[in-house]
């Protein structure tokens, strides 16, 4: 059977859906190993996810075996490479420049009750073909366009490269584009994980030469430079009338054997010659006159595509000279402070709301003359402050170096100090100029905050006005990766837990970058949106955490070396130096900031309301509870203990929240026992969001309705800054259920998201630490803290 025979046999074997509502709709391609297909997930408002399904069988192609044992060492052989291109695609799922990954699965494969080998599943985001488009004639020719495609192309390969990956098979049928015009390279069937391969491997007219070599040497190598030449090849092409070189007059196989024998390439016909010149030292024959790496090639193709005068740089073209920034002349004054100043008023009363070094700091800032007849001038700062954000310190916000008024968002207001970010990403960096692991701490990006970007964005006032922060750097909630201990900043990033708490939602996290930091060449996706860093760890200690431009909070994070992500400087302000209206300006600025949510600090920490069991002799006692957070006119609060252990359901079969027993004891039985009529009245019926689990995203569930709950992943997280803030001790009662106790005398209790899989829900340990994977949830017994939003009269 041949390649498309056995992918009939496995479409007649598939089961549908493949994965939750996933069905196979028709096919789109083929090629000498696998095939692709259209696949469509009905979603709720008549919305349809479309995404590509890859089916590669891995059997014995046909090749007869006489010793079973080496048919299936040959199975296995294939078997590892089919997982290498998913994992190559899974650790390159965060590029934008990638065809993306979404899922992937492997299954035996019998053929009439035979073991023939499996089928691997991969779905992939679902973008059209450059050479469909080619051969329908919609594809744009025009050198603009072919630069967009070989800077998106290119920075997709460099991704790989940096991840030490080299491609092999680059080649126009596997670029790809999405909806929005953004080109993204696919296809990573054969490639190899090596910083130098000698395999003969590829598509012949993209092959480099020295593939060729290491065909019939075999102590030659060749290395990422391939992937430049059959790069190169593919531009060369798109310029040429789609015309490999020499084959104007030569037909294939002859224009072929002219390139190998290192004959220079006329340069592309329909081109500039600058991008020409480019693109001929892509394809160059030799690997010493050849680019080196895709940054030199991206590099000169950034010269080109935003130079008005190129000339010799990197021997293609030449940058542009930067001017020099102009200084910033001082700002105006409306605050009033002298060193023995009241702040609220312009008396010469003594206060203790004193700043220090004020004289000093005139000088320094105002440039004023010397004081004449010993008065001292008075230290004057205006803050100035809109509906939204205000104004504080300024930055190169534009591609010119000039400096501009940095606008902040403000997050918190705490006491007498203020949280402020900035509204968009002023710059772009690397987490770290080192490529080794590294945390918070010990990053490149901290030393810059707060070094070369804290004393260039503000004077020697706005400095008085930061305040050292003492930061608490927790580990990574999903993958507990560590991100080293506890800092002392003026400067710094948020963190995982930060950018979950501080902003209610997706949207309110989008940031833009600015145009300096699209100068230095962040990524920007097609809704203007760039992803930004926190300063959490990732996946391991090599990545940091971000916010992509969809404004979702990503706990797996960027590479730290070669991620080159937004930065949104964050700070805390004492608000003591400033007088009453400036004061009211700020809270109203961070009321009107969230309008979607009224958050402010619980009334009270703990109440009492209602009552449970709380030994083995049913004598009942009041509840003790926790006020986690209000929202307007309500509070959220969750038992101070465990109240009683029970499974998570009845019975072992798929279970989400909305269809689990507890919450069905949660809303009956427990309700009507521990509350009085009265009471009732007080306990809101709210919609609960279920989402899936970040890690193994197993299904979290419809929206529910719901008077009692439990905590879902993120909730614990937010609301319990800390492990040792979520370690819980269970009542005698619940003791007395059997419930497992550690020896600091906590236990586990239940979240309401699901674990690993359909059968566990996720929970906390007995050390703080929520628990992803989760337990089985008919066979494991727990701890339950009941949550509840209530009327906030009750907090009075």
């Amino acid at each position: 059977m041949d390649t498309n025979d056995i992918i009939d046999e496995i479409l007649r074997q598939i089961k549908q859906p493949i994965w939750e509502n996933w069905y196979i709709k028709q096919k789109i391609g083929s090629g000498a190993f696998s095939a692709v297909f259209k696949v469509e997930a009905q979603r709720t408002s008549r919305r349809t996810s479309v995404s590509a399904l890859k089916i590669e069988p891995i059997t014995t192609d046909g090749k007869n075996f006489l010793d079973e044992q080496r048919k299936m060492a040959y199975i296995e052989n294939k078997r590892k490479s089919a997982e290498t291109e998913a994992e190559i695609m899974y650790s390159l799922r965060k590029c934008p420049y990638i065809v993306s990954y979404e899922e992937e699965d492997i299954r035996e494969l019998y053929i009439d009750g035979v073991f023939e080998g499996y089928y691997y599943l991969i779905r992939m985001e679902y973008l059209n073909a450059i050479s469909t488009l080619i051969h329908a004639k919609r594809f744009d020719f025009s050198e603009k366009n072919i630069i967009a495609l070989a800077s998106d192309i290119g920075n997709g390969i460099n991704a790989a490269h940096k991840l030490s990956i080299i491609h092999r098979d680059i080649k126009l049928d596997n670029f790809f584009v999405d909806d929005s015009g953004q080109y993204k390279l696919g296809d990573f069937n054969i490639s190899k994980k090596t910083r130098a391969a000698r395999s003969f491997a590829g598509t012949p007219g993209y092959l480099a030469p020295e593939i060729y070599r290491a065909k019939s040497n075999i102590d030659q190598v060749y290395t990422n430079q391939a992937d430049i030449y059959s790069f190169g090849i593919c531009l060369y092409q798109l310029a040429n009338d789609l015309l490999f070189p020499f084959e104007d007059k030569l037909d294939v196989e002859e224009a072929i054997d002219k390139r190998m024998e290192g004959v220079e390439l006329p340069p592309p016909k329909n081109v500039s010659d600058g991008f020409a010149r480019i693109i001929l030292k892509a394809c160059e024959f030799s690997t010493e006159k050849r680019y080196k790496t895709l940054d030199d090639f991206l590099n000169d193709l950034n010269r080109l595509r935003y130079s008005s005068a190129p000339a010799q740089s990197s021997n293609i073209v030449q940058s542009v000279p930067v001017p020099t920034p102009k200084p910033m002349p001082a700002k105006p004054v409306t605050l009033n402070i002298n060193n023995n100043q009241n702040l609220q008023n312009s008396s010469p009363e003594k206060s203790n709301n004193q700043l220090p070094h004020a004289k000093t700091v005139l000088a320094m800032v105002t440039e004023e003359e010397p004081p004449k007849d010993g008065i001292e001038p008075k230290l004057q700062y205006d803050l100035n402050i809109t509906d939204r954000y205000i104004e504080f310190g300024s930055y190169y916000l534009a591609a010119n170096n000039f400096k501009m008024p940095l606008r902040w968002k403000i997050l918190a207001i705490e006491d007498d100090k203020a949280l402020i970010i900035t509204n968009m990403g002023i710059d772009a960096k690397s987490f770290h100029n080192v490529q080794s692991p590294c945390n918070w701490e010990n990053s490149s990006i901290r030393n810059w905050l707060n070094t070369e970007f804290y004393n260039a964005a503000f004077h020697e006032t706005e400095k008085q006005l930061i305040v050292e922060s003492n930061l608490r750097n927790y580990k990574n909630v999903v993958y507990r990766t560590s991100n080293g201990g506890n800092t002392l900043d003026k400067v710094f990033l948020l963190s995982l837990e930060e950018a979950a708490k501080f902003f209610p939602n997706d949207e309110s996290r989008i940031v833009k970058p600015t145009a300096f930091a699209r100068s230095k060449g962040v990524f920007v996706a097609p809704n203007g949106n760039s992803w930004w860093w926190l300063r959490s760890s990732g996946t391991t200690e090599s990545y940091a955490a971000d916010v992509d431009y969809g404004g979702d909070v990503d706990s797996y994070g960027s590479e730290k070396f070669f991620g080159f992500n937004c930065v949104r400087p964050a700070v805390w302000i004492s608000l003591a130096y400033l007088n009453e209206s400036k004061k009211r300006s700020i809270t109203r600025s961070f009321y009107n900031s969230h309008p979607d949510t009224n958050v402010t600090e619980p009334m009270q920490k703990s109440l009492s309301f209602g009552q449970y069991f709380f030994n083995d002799t049913f004598t009942k006692k009041p509840l003790e509870w926790r006020v986690l957070a209000t929202e307007g006119d309500k509070a959220l609060i969750v038992t101070a203990n465990i109240i009683e252990a029970l499974p998570y359901n009845s019975v072992g079969t798929n279970v989400t929240w909305e269809t689990c027993q507890l919450r069905k004891w949660l809303n009956s039985v427990f309700f009507d026992s521990a509350f009085s009529s009265s009471e009732k009245m007080y306990i809101r019926n709210t919609p609960i969001t279920n989402s899936n689990n970040p890690l193994y995203n197993t299904f979290g569930g419809k929206i529910t309705q719901d008077k009692v709950f439990l905590l879902n992943i993120k909730e614990a997280n937010i609301n319990f800054p800390s492990e040792e803030e979520r370690i819980c001790r269970a009542t005698p009662y619940a003791l007395s259920k059997g419930l497992w106790t550690a020896g600091n005398g906590a236990s586990w209790w239940w979240l309401r998201s699901p674990g690993q899989t359909q059968y566990y829900a996720a929970d906390v340990d007995y050390g703080g630490d929520v628990d992803l994977y989760g337990s089985s949830g008919v066979y494991s017994i727990n701890g339950v803290r009941p949550a509840m939003w209530i009327d906030i009269n009750l907090l009075k």
